[in-house]
């Protein structure tokens, strides 16, 4: 968590990246979000960078077409669409939540097609922060690095 101070009001953002010595040293790619007012860390408090969803979003559109597991559900779904579920729902029991679906792939034939972000993923929920496998993990570091 990086502190910004203007002002005189402190504001809270968060960042994947090491803050360093203050914002000047940090990626702004790599904010995902801040803090609503003071400095407690609740889903409730905390608000996505849209910045930072759209780059996720990316990543995610173009890792499903190279994603073993993607292409394997593909396959057994034939016709339809696969749910890309945020790894972190899979702490909990029964179906995921709206707000854990990153986004769903079209499927013809076994063959993905296109991808759509889910406009209700939250980044933070009562479960964590958002978790990812770690091939899609290390594309996202590469895009932010760009």
């Amino acid at each position: 968590m990086l502190v910004i101070e203007r002002e005189g009001k402190k504001r809270y953002v968060l960042t994947l990246e090491n803050p360093g010595k203050g914002l000047k040293d940090v990626n702004r790619k790599a904010l995902f979000g801040a803090l609503r007012e003071g400095n407690s860390v609740t889903p409730e408090n905390f608000i996505a960078s849209p910045d930072f969803l759209k780059l996720l979003h990316k990543v995610w559109s173009e890792d499903v077409f190279q994603n073993p597991e993607m292409l394997e559900n593909a396959k057994k779904a034939n016709d339809g669409y696969v749910l890309v579920i945020d790894p972190r729902a899979r702490k909990t029991k029964g179906e995921a939540q709206k707000e854990d679906i990153i986004g769903a792939i079209e499927v013809k034939g076994g063959k993905i097609g296109k991808y759509s972000a889910n406009p209700k993923y939250k980044l933070f929920t009562k479960t964590g922060f958002f978790r990812m496998p770690s091939p899609v993990e290390k594309k996202l570091f590469e895009e932010i690095n760009k």
